[in-house]
Formats: structure tokens, C-alpha cells, sequence
């Protein structure tokens, strides 16, 4: 299974953490700094799945759960990104915000709302800087379901096998844990000439 495979998982995180926003970091710590923004306040990111309770079913019985709180507790501001930000903020200001990341991490939970949809209970500034990205991966994730389930419907008989590639790795792995969690295999059953 992908999310056991702990080296994949770290290269997917540091990937997601790459597009943490300066801008947005910068916001928060002038919303700190006039005090008019309690970082340590507890927020919900909801993540809904409308319409289709058959994708939901499949991600409460393949611990999509468990992969959102992976995310959600490892993205962080990785070395390879420092100097833009430290571009924004001087070292005291990205000290902090790096301390607080790696604290607020130890409280993120994910739930269940209603019985329906995904949900991340997770700071305020945790969630003010993940929240774009874990967005457009839910989204990615709902996408890629709902365009496999309708081939795997279509093709009972016939022997799937995953021939995609895409802009970015994160998109890469979605495509490839969807795929995993449909059972349509990665590689060719047999000798077929895809043109």
C-alpha cells in the first residue's frame, strides 16, 4: 500500500509543503502582531463529499482518514523554501512560526461530520496555511474517483490498468492511491500495445 511506503509519503509531504504561501504567512503574522488573530484557536476544515455517497464509502473503508492526518501533521516549512521566506519575516518571526507548526501538529484530529463527510479539527494557523492545499487535494481525490469508478462500471470484464501521467507528483500519487484503493493494477495484465 502507498501510505505504508514511509519514504513515498515523506516525498509527497515535502511536495505539499512546497506550496505553502509566503503571502499567507506573512498575513497571519501581522494578524498576530495587531493581536486580532488567535492563532491557537481550534478551526474545522471541512471536506465535503456532495452527491456521491459511494466515493465516501470508499474513503472511510481505505483510512482516507488516516492519509489526511499524515498530511496534515507533516507539512511543514522545509529547508529547500526557507530563503523565501525569510524574505517575508525575519528570523524571530520564522522561528515562531515554524515552533508553532510543529506544536499545533501534535492537536490535529480528524472526524466525521454528520456521518457524511471528512472533517480536520486543527489550529487556526495550521489551518490557515494548509487549508488551500489539503482543499485542492480532497478535490483531486474526489476528481479521480469519480473518473475511475465510472471506467471500473463501465469494464467489469476487461482487464484496467493505470496509463496516466500528470503536471505534478502530488497528482501522480493521487491517481496512483485511487487507483490502488479500486484495485486497478498499475501495470499491464498482459502483453497489450497502447498507442
Amino acid at each position: 500500500m502507498l501510505i505504508e511506503d514511509a519514504s513515498l509519503m515523506n516525498y509527497i509531504v515535502k511536495h505539499m509543503s512546497s506550496r505553502i504561501c509566503c503571502e499567507d504567512i506573512f498575513t497571519i503574522v501581522n494578524q498576530i502582531k495587531s493581536e486580532n488573530y488567535n492563532c491557537n484557536e481550534i478551526a474545522v476544515i471541512r471536506l465535503p463529499i456532495v452527491g456521491n455517497e459511494k466515493i465516501f464509502k470508499l474513503l472511510l473503508q481505505n483510512d482516507y482518514a488516516q492519509l489526511l492526518k499524515y498530511i496534515a501533521e507533516n507539512i511543514a516549512i522545509i529547508p529547500e523554501c526557507i530563503d523565501v521566506f525569510k524574505y517575508f519575516l525575519d528570523e524571530k518571526e520564522l522561528s515562531f512560526v515554524v515552533e508553532t507548526i510543529e506544536e499545533q501538529q501534535k492537536s490535529v484530529d480528524i472526524i466525521l461530520l454528520n456521518g457524511t463527510e471528512f472533517a480536520i479539527r486543527i489550529p487556526n494557523m495550521l489551518c490557515d496555511i494548509t487549508l488551500p492545499i489539503i482543499g485542492q487535494f480532497h478535490s483531486e481525490i474526489i476528481l479521480s474517483f469519480d473518473y475511475f469508478i465510472k471506467y471500473t462500471e463501465i469494464s467489469e470484464d476487461m482487464n484496467l490498468f493505470l496509463n496516466a501521467k500528470s503536471p505534478s507528483i502530488i497528482s501522480q500519487f493521487i491517481q496512483l492511491w485511487v487507483s490502488e484503493k479500486l484495485n486497478i493494477s498499475s501495470k499491464p495484465q498482459s502483453n497489450i500495445l497502447v498507442v
